[in-house]
C-alpha cells in the first residue's frame, strides 16, 4: 500500500508532499496494514482506545494511501448512543450499497 518507509512520505490526509506528516507512527501504520491484509484481498479491523491518542490520524493516513493506490475503503465510526444497537457499524458500512448484498458470495467459515 505505502511506498518506501511505510507511509512516512504521506500526511494524515494521505496526500503526497503535503504538510503535517505523521511522525513516529510508521510501526502503527505497518501493523494496521498487515491486519487489514492490504494488497492480499483486504479485511476488517476494529480500532479502540482513549480519546486523543491518534487513532483517527493513523486511519486517515492509511485510507488516503489506500485510496491513492486504488483500494476501496469503507469506514464506520462508533458513537456511544449506538453501543447497545447490534450491527450499527455494519449498517453504516453497507447503507450506501443497497443493491450489493445480492451479489455477495457464499458465507465462509
Amino acid at each position: 500500500m505505502g511506498r518506501g518507509r511505510g507511509c512516512g512520505d504521506r500526511t494524515a490526509s494521505g496526500a503526497l508532499g503535503a504538510t503535517n506528516p505523521l511522525i513516529g507512527r510508521d510501526g502503527d501504520l505497518q501493523l494496521v496494514r498487515e491486519q487489514l491484509r492490504i494488497g492480499a484481498g483486504g479485511g476488517a479491523l476494529l480500532v479502540a482506545g482513549e480519546a486523543g491518542v491518534g487513532k483517527s490520524a493513523v486511519l486517515d493516513a492509511l485510507a488516503g494511501s489506500a485510496l491513492a493506490d486504488g483500494v476501496q475503503v469503507l469506514r464506520a465510526a462508533g458513537v456511544e448512543f449506538e453501543a447497545d444497537c447490534s450491527y450499527s457499524g455494519l449498517n453504516q458500512i453497507l447503507f450506501p450499497f443497497p443493491g450489493a448484498l445480492e451479489h455477495l458470495g457464499p458465507v465462509r467459515p
